[in-house]
């Protein structure tokens, strides 16, 4: 396996129990996004990653983003914090998708379980998180899968999460030597992007869902599951205050390219801290 990060490679293998240097990705500006190559299963694709944050005029924009029968969703939510967050995701979606211009001619709709869907169809997986007034999506071909969860790292929503986890859960954020508040978010974005790319939704029990190992490497970190060995989580913080986490294939690697900001600037996506345990 090989992470590409700013020039840098590190080469491990994630099945021979040396955990994964994830890339640390910034949101910056009010949008932007980076291609994602996904590797593994025999196959080597191009996924993309999409972030968008509400800068103060994002629901004044509703008529340049949404599909037809997007809108017509739009327009029947009463409260404005899901109406705001309603469109940011499909925003983050579309430059996910890498839609060209007008977006508004891509409907992304609610499939059987929920989750989002291109009404076109196609050989794509969008996932889709929001938290505030930010907004974050993937957009991966179906043969190497990839879910996204996006959390503000509150005390108070802290407190509600580690009180979610199991006995196990809590001993391995213990000894990870880092605040709370932090490892207890890491641990919920971990478990609600795996259970989108399950496609169970908050349908699934938590504890069905447990972290069984994570590390931690500056801002990023990686981990797996206690009931799906099959699968395993990489995760940063894009903002300070807010934590990511991707639900993958154990089987499948990442290597970050240029992130694009709204402004067209790019700057180096990916971001390994030194290969140093806590």
């Amino acid at each position: 396996m090989t992470i590409a990060a700013s020039g840098n490679q590190y080469r491990t293998d994630p099945r021979g129990g040396t955990p994964e240097r994830p890339w640390a990705l910034r949101f910056d500006g009010a949008n932007g996004q980076a291609a994602v190559t996904v590797s593994g299963g025999g196959h080597e694709r191009v996924a993309r990653i999409a972030w968008s944050r509400d800068i103060g005029n994002s629901v004044a924009r509703a008529g340049e983003i949404l599909h037809p029968l997007e809108r017509d969703y739009f327009d029947q939510v009463s409260s404005d914090r899901r109406r705001l967050s309603f469109l940011l995701g499909r925003h983050a979606a579309k430059q996910a998708l890498a839609v060209a211009e007008p977006i508004t001619r891509a409907a992304i709709i609610p499939g059987a379980m929920g989750q989002p869907v291109l009404n076109e169809g196609g050989s794509t997986e969008i996932s889709i998180s929001h938290d505030d007034q930010l907004a974050c999506a993937v957009a991966a071909p179906t043969v190497t899968p990839i879910a996204v969860d996006l959390e503000r790292a509150a005390c108070n929503r802290a407190e509600i999460m580690r009180a979610q986890m199991s006995r196990c859960e809590q001993g391995v954020g213990d000894r990870l030597g880092v605040d709370t508040k932090f490892w207890g978010t890491a641990f919920w974005t971990a478990k609600e992007a795996l259970a989108k790319l399950l496609r169970c939704g908050h349908g699934c029990r938590f504890e069905v869902l447990e972290v069984a190992a994570m590390e931690i490497s500056g801002a990023s970190f990686d981990g797996r599951y206690r009931h799906f060995p099959q699968y395993r989580f990489v995760g940063w913080t894009p903002l300070p205050g807010y934590v990511v986490a991707l639900a993958l294939p154990r089987a499948l690697t990442v290597a970050m390219g240029q992130a694009i900001a709204a402004d067209g600037r790019s700057h180096a996506a990916a971001s390994i801290e030194h290969d140093v345990t806590t």
